[in-house]
């Protein structure tokens, strides 16, 4: 067992060396502070933060010399409370305040308080780290937040002055935001269209329509650009033209999709009646004006009024007569007939026909104004077109072989007049480059010379036409019909005499927005690798520096120009270059990935410094690896610091070894002071057991006879006979209980005493210890109040020893108070019983508080002097509750009463339960 305890022991002695050092070096400032509020320990991380040494701080008031002024009435107040109960408002919190530097500077600071009880008094003990860099990045956080709010607020403002709808749209079709001119359209605010999805506020095939073209561009994640769709507001259909962009979150996902229309509804009905009327117009002068063609009018019930001579030859003269039965042989009124539309729509209507004498016929009806304002018959133009059908049937299949290729294309096909810039011809995907819906409306609305954004390209066009009779890939900057800006690569020949273009146009405005763009990105690209710390660099296949940042010529000392100019073998020893090359290699091999190593390199000075290095492979646009590319750090101060590191844990080991052998032999010693220690508590423990048998057998003979004498077994005393026994008695008793607690104490202390556990119904010991006292309460007047007892309560003690602490306790309340009453209460919690003794008494002063589980130490007044007692009691009761693994605490308050709360440990029950099981076993055995 001697040589268990020694091994114990130095494990130990291991442990708390261990985390002493732990402590000690931690990356947070650790202090403990005593009850007085005086620095008890101070780590070197508290040092550093505050400049003040262990030696300067330990026993000085922490809160004078590094916290603000502001904060002293404070901390007085709650650490006055913190000394009396361990506990506060800091306590077991982490909070931010502010911390004073031995030079005076304050400093944000994060603070964690926990309490912890050293040889019966509150300590504390305080974790602080310095928050300054965070303070700082929060502040900086704060303020790129309201930059980027203003920025926000502008562009609303720049979005609702725009004369156009724009909205924004998510992956269901629901409305993200829009703009003040968009709400002002459907009459509502902006803030009740968002999140409104398009199918509550547009009809279903318009709102269905909408989400098909979202969902092409999602899916696509490319732009739609310049279409006429469909609009429904409240005063009915009208047309815009919409342009469509994919909406990305930061990770490139497609999210949804940015709209921009405008309305052309006006435009676009203008449009179309200028080219129904122009194509009727047309048609109608071609026939009045060919040979053989026929006139005549009808009335609205289809009877002939009129027939010039081609009709009159070609069927007779049917004047007064039906025209479906005449001219086309059937019974009733042609269903495809011209006639009631025109007259319907008071429009020119025509359609062609085969007759009943078997020829093609083109027939146009206008409706015919009488003299008196009304139209009731239609006159019609009848044209002969038998030849020219046969003659177009022929010239239209190789028309329409032609107009296929022509339209079909997938570049733009034109001509146009050199002079002027008009278009003489096109197809419909030229007309869609310049945001046309097909080639009649562009040729109608032909692009002029303003349409080009420098017309000096135009003119350096032609003369490079005019030179080399043609163009190929010429790229040039015009505006679509809405002025929106695209370039075009136009390949082209001249006809001059002809005064005549042809050409082909490809819309590269996408191509150059990327070549744009992507100078740009290189640009920004170049921005952000010029202002990083590491040095950056970029190599080819054979180790030669194509660029470098400004960092890395900082880091190794030479100059662009100089790098430029050199192979990355040129910077390192031999061992470095093949540790180098080899790893380039590998990485080549692998073709993907990348790779994190540390190296030496030589810097321009000779002086050799240590690096780590993140190396990535480079690509072409065809995915060829051309090359490497990577950052470099300088890490030769924690190269150096790890170099120190291991030092340090050297020589730490040495001293470790050095300590643990004068550590074993300071062992060796202790072993032989135990030994006389265990010796003399032997002695002690044999010592009081002796004395008290010896003290005790006398007394109980005293009290036995005092007792005969107090009971006239040899005749009646007197009055003052009677008063001395009397005395003798209870000097006597009183002494028998001082010898028995200090017994029980010695005993309790020498690990003498075993706890015999039990079951114990608590209502029936209360009541017998109230019942035993009930002379002294009754004498007093004192009332007893019983509280928690309701039922009948069950707890698992040693009967003998908990009834002394509750006699004990009831005892001492009984004695100390002169008038109100004693409360017994119990309280039943998840881990404990609970139970409190309180009285109204005299109480305890604040001063004597650390006096009062002491033995033989009683608090001085003259009513506590009048009063019997050794001074026992509550030592003795602390003990007891102790040894049941339960604790005991007090609170008083001087001339107004005092609260004993002890607790007894609910897993005493399962003790009982095992000694119960084991119980039965044997008894099975």
């Amino acid at each position: 067992m001697k040589s268990g305890s020694s091994i114990d022991i130095k494990e130990h002695k291991n442990v708390e060396e261990k985390l002493r050092l732990l402590v000690q070096y931690a990356q947070d400032a650790i202090i403990q502070m005593n009850s007085d509020g005086l620095v008890t320990f101070w780590n070197k991380s508290a040092e550093r933060l505050f400049g003040y040494t262990e030696k300067e701080m330990l026993g000085k008031n922490l809160h004078i010399l590094i916290v603000p002024e502001r904060y002293h009435k404070a901390y007085k107040i709650g650490f006055s409370k913190f000394k009396k109960s361990g506990q506060g408002a800091a306590i077991n919190k982490t909070l931010e305040l502010k911390g004073i530097r031995k030079d005076g500077a304050e400093f944000p600071i994060e603070l964690s308080l926990s309490a912890v009880r050293v040889k019966g008094e509150w300590n504390t003990i305080g974790i602080i780290r310095d928050i300054t860099s965070r303070k700082i990045a929060e502040k900086q956080l704060k303020e790129s937040e309201k930059r980027y709010k203003i920025q926000s607020k502008e562009l609303e403002l720049i979005l609702d002055n725009i004369p156009a709808l724009i909205f924004y749209k998510d992956d269901r079709n629901n409305l993200i935001r829009v703009n003040k001119y968009f709400a002002d359209a459907h009459k509502a605010t902006k803030e009740a269209l968002a999140g409104k999805n398009c199918f509550d506020i547009y009809p279903e095939d318009v709102a269905q329509k909408y989400f098909d073209d979202d969902l092409e561009v999602i899916k696509s994640k490319k732009p739609k650009l310049s279409f006429i769709e469909p609009w429904d507001v409240a005063e009915g259909r009208k047309s815009v033209n919409s342009n469509k962009i994919p909406l990305y979150e930061d990770d490139d996902k497609c999210i949804g999709i940015i709209g921009f229309s405008t309305d052309v509804t006006e435009q676009v009905k203008a449009k179309l009646k200028l080219k129904e009327s122009e194509e009727k117009y047309r048609y109608l002068m071609d026939g009045i004006t060919s040979v053989g063609i026929g006139i005549d009018i009808v009335t609205k019930d289809y009877k002939i009024l009129f027939q010039n001579q081609v009709l009159k030859e070609k069927f007779g003269d049917i004047t007064g007569k039906l025209c479906y039965e005449k001219y086309m042989g059937l019974k009733t009124p042609c269903d495809f007939c011209p006639m009631i539309k025109a007259l319907k729509n008071n429009t020119i209507e025509s359609t062609e026909l085969i007759a009943a004498d078997g020829n093609s016929y083109e027939l146009f009806s206008a409706p015919y104004l009488d003299s008196d304002r009304t139209t009731d018959k239609v006159i019609e133009i009848v044209m002969n077109i038998t030849e020219r059908k046969q003659a177009e049937m022929a010239l239209q299949e190789s028309k329409e072989k032609y107009r296929s290729l022509f339209d079909n294309a997938q570049v733009g096909l034109y001509w146009s007049r050199i002079s002027d810039g008009k278009f003489l011809e096109c197809n419909n995907t030229f007309a869609k480059l310049f945001g046309y819906d097909t080639r009649e409306e562009c040729l109608v609305d032909y692009i002029t010379l303003e349409h080009y954004v420098d017309l000096n390209t135009r003119n350096e066009m032609l003369e490079e036409i005019r030179v080399n009779k043609k163009v190929k890939n010429y790229e040039i900057h015009v505006t679509k019909r809405d002025g929106t800006p695209i370039w075009l690569s136009i390949s082209a020949r001249m006809f001059e005499k002809e005064d005549r273009i042809e050409g082909a146009a490809i819309d590269i405005t996408m191509h150059k927005e990327a070549e744009r763009n992507l100078k740009k990105s290189e640009e920004k690209y170049r921005t952000i690798l010029e202002s990083i710390k590491e040095g950056y660099f970029e190599v080819d296949l054979y180790g030669n520096f194509e660029f470098i940042n400004n960092s890395l010529c900082e880091i190794i000392g030479y100059s662009k120009n100089e790098l430029l100019s050199m192979n990355y073998e040129n910077l390192c020893d031999e061992e470095n270059k093949r540790f180098i090359f080899q790893t380039y290699n590998n990485l080549y091999k692998e073709g993907k990935g990348s790779t994190l190593f540390d190296f030496v390199q030589i810097k321009k000075n000779g002086e050799r410094i240590y690096e780590e290095s993140s190396v990535y492979l480079k690509f072409n646009s065809q995915g060829e690896i051309i090359g490497f590319k990577g950052l470099i750090r300088d890490i030769t101060e924690r190269k150096k610091t790890e170099i120190l590191r291991r030092k340090f844990q050297q020589e730490l080991e040495k001293e470790v070894q050095y300590r643990t052998k004068e550590l074993n032999n300071a062992l060796e010693k202790q072993k032989l002071y135990l030994d006389q220690i265990e010796k003399s508590s032997r002695f002690k423990t044999e010592f009081m057991g002796t004395l008290s048998h010896e003290l005790r057998t006398p007394l109980n003979a005293i009290i036995g006879f005092t007792d005969l004498l107090l009971e006239s077994a040899f005749g009646e005393l007197n009055e003052e006979q009677l008063e001395f026994v009397k005395d003798i008695d209870e000097s006597s008793n009183l002494l028998l209980d001082m010898i028995t607690n200090i017994l029980d104490i010695s005993r309790i202390e020498s690990g003498q005493v075993t706890l015999i556990v039990e079951e114990i119904h608590l209502n029936n010991l209360v009541n017998h210890a109230i019942s035993t006292l009930k002379p002294l309460y009754d004498e007093k007047g004192l009332i007893i109040d019983l509280k928690g007892l309701k039922k009948e309560q069950l707890i698992f003690a040693d009967r003998i020893k908990f009834k002394q602490i509750i006699y004990n306790l009831l005892s001492n309340a009984i004695k100390f108070t002169k008038k109100g009453k004693v409360t017994f209460e119990f309280r039943d919690s998840r881990d404990t019983w609970e139970f409190v003794v309180k009285d109204t008494g005299i109480g305890i002063a604040e001063k004597d508080f650390n006096i009062i589980f002491k033995e033989f130490q009683r608090v001085k007044s003259a009513y506590i002097d009048s009063i019997p007692g050794s001074g026992l009691g509550l030592a003795l009761s602390k003990r007891i509750v102790n040894l049941h693994g339960g604790d005991i605490l007090f609170t008083s308050k001087l001339g107004k009463g005092t609260t004993f709360t002890f607790t007894i440990p609910k897993s005493l029950r399962k003790k009982v339960n095992s000694e119960k099981i084991v119980e039965s076993f044997l008894k099975k055995i």
